[in-house]
């Protein structure tokens, strides 16, 4: 279930900023529908949708050079029963033609509960990270 706030979300925003949509045919509502969706999404979904496309839980930071990194939306034609398919290494999410909003919503919905939680980066990494990152060093060039 998607919910409504009182305004889009500064992450929602950011992530719809990052969006690059390629091969839609020309009247495509798809573009339009993925972004409503981002908008109305609650701050779980839109963690989980962060997730799917890059395999983190936050959005990549700004290039060196100041600009936005690109995710890629593709079109995926006669695909239209397939839930979305994200390529994380490539920044790039396939979606079908769905015949409806709804539609849409209740693919990427389905993929989006079935995501497991992830969490940080952070949480990753041992306490004594340093002291095992020295000894595996001194181990390295010992041999």
């Amino acid at each position: 279930m998607l919910a409504a706030t009182g305004g889009v979300p500064a992450r929602a925003k950011q992530l719809l900023n990052m969006l690059d949509f390629r091969d839609f045919p020309e009247g495509s509502p798809m573009p339009t529908h993925l972004c409503t969706l981002i908008e109305l999404m609650s701050a779980t979904q839109l963690r989980r949708f962060i997730l799917l496309l890059t395999g983190f839980v936050d959005l990549p930071p700004l290039r060196p050079d100041g600009t936005h990194v690109v995710i890629t939306v593709k079109y995926w034609p006669n695909a239209t029963d397939c839930a979305p398919i994200a390529h994380r290494a490539a920044l790039a999410l396939d979606l079908p033609w769905y015949s409806s909003f709804d539609k849409l919503r209740q693919m990427l919905c389905r993929t989006l509960e079935d995501m497991p939680e992830a969490q940080p980066m952070s949480s990753y990494v041992p306490d004594d990270f340093e002291e095992l990152a020295a000894k595996w060093i001194a181990h390295s060039e010992g041999n």
